[in-house]
């Protein structure tokens, strides 16, 4: 890989690029925002593509007198303009905005990606749209099976849709998916087509018998969909005589065969020891949240609970937005002690009606995609 570093008052390099490699051009004023991205592309893409990084708009608009021909330019507003798209072959342009729109340009080869995103779901995101992933992912070792745990400080954030339109955004990138629902009393079903409980006491008995390797036994009954999934339970755990870790040798011992590419474990809202367990356990854990006051003090509150976090492993994500309401996330900033990676807004497809989406529905929103892809890096 060639790197470029143009910053204010310097001249060109006079570097010699490699025009077999694709070429990726990342324009900010901001150099120490650049410099975060260019890590990652070294880090994701080393020797795959040449990456030129542009800090001076006097050298970046001399530089586009000439037509430039590029696979992928990050852009930031400062610098983009809408000639861009007119006189240069650039096959991706990903506009860096401030405003969390997440949504596509009048310009169908212009996709806006927020600046405030978690530096490894902007790579996510450019890498997913432009190919650039799929020709990294050619030449390395597929990854071994990894288990997605989400994971809420309060009740009624969303996390069971959010959960399941994230598994369908996966399977719609054909990848295997086996979803779990973690709860003492499961209510999840009302989602599926299938609802029908596990009715065997045999497989009850078993399970408890088994309680270190449940997957063998439950197996059978193992459902699909968009993806696949464990179905209910047929009464509370407490009823069926069974402990809340049988939730965590499902994900064990269904990661160990190998069938799936990603388990995604739907927790229930408690820090109890089999939760920490799962927290400790999980290869990513997805924090959901609101934006209101009491859904923030409480992700607050949870975070002086767990040792370890950090931004590779775990993301925050403010599910149900709504920009015409307080967001406490960004008033009550004084003390916070996470930051938020992604915004997912508040969505219903009948206004009237106030019927909620399908998680279906909901896998094609732009901000899920780009969760997914996130979980694919």
């Amino acid at each position: 890989m060639t790197a470029h570093i143009y910053e204010e008052g310097s001249q060109q390099k006079g570097m010699v690029i490699n025009m077999g490699k694709p070429r990726i051009i990342i324009a900010d004023t901001d150099l120490n925002y650049i410099t975060l991205l260019e890590l990652k592309f070294v880090e994701e893409l080393f020797d795959k593509v040449n990456l030129e990084m542009i800090t001076d708009k006097e050298y970046f608009d001399s530089l586009f007198l000439t037509p430039q021909k590029a696979d992928v330019m990050i852009v930031s507003d400062d610098f983009y303009r809408e000639t861009l798209t007119i006189h240069n072959d650039i096959e991706n342009i990903f506009l860096i905005t401030e405003n969390n729109t997440g949504q596509q340009t009048l310009h169908k080869n212009v996709i806006e990606i927020y600046k405030y995103s978690n530096v490894n779901i902007i790579y996510s995101q450019i890498a997913g749209a432009s190919g650039l992933g799929a020709k990294a992912s050619n030449n390395s070792a597929p990854k071994k099976s990894q288990i997605i745990l989400f994971f809420s400080a309060t009740g009624g954030v969303g996390k069971t849709l959010l959960s399941m339109s994230v598994a369908a955004a996966l399977a719609n990138q054909f990848r295997q998916v086996l979803y779990i629902n973690a709860g003492h009393l499961q209510t999840f079903q009302q989602h599926f087509k299938q609802q029908g409980a596990i009715i065997s006491i045999d497989t009850y008995a078993k399970l408890t018998a088994k309680s270190d390797n449940a997957y063998p036994v439950i197996k059978e009954y193992i459902r699909k969909e968009k993806f696949s999934y464990v179905p209910p339970f047929k009464a509370s755990l407490v009823a069926l005589g069974m402990s809340y870790k049988i939730y965590e040798s499902l994900a064990i011992s269904a990661k160990k065969t190998g069938e799936y590419d990603y388990i995604i474990v739907d927790t229930e809202t408690a820090l109890h020891e089999s939760n920490m367990n799962l927290l400790n356990t999980a290869d990513r854990v997805v924090f959901v949240m609101n934006q209101n006051e009491s859904s923030v003090v409480a992700a607050n509150m949870m975070v002086d609970n767990i040792n370890g976090l950090n931004s590779d492993k775990h993301i925050f994500i403010c599910n149900n937005f709504d920009k015409q309401k307080n967001n406490a996330i960004v008033t009550m900033n004084k003390g916070l002690k996470f930051s938020v990676d992604e915004y997912v807004n508040h969505v219903l497809e009948d206004t009237e009606t106030g019927r909620e989406v399908s998680y279906e529905e909901m896998a094609e929103n732009e901000s899920i995609k780009k969760i997914a892809m996130f979980l694919m890096t």
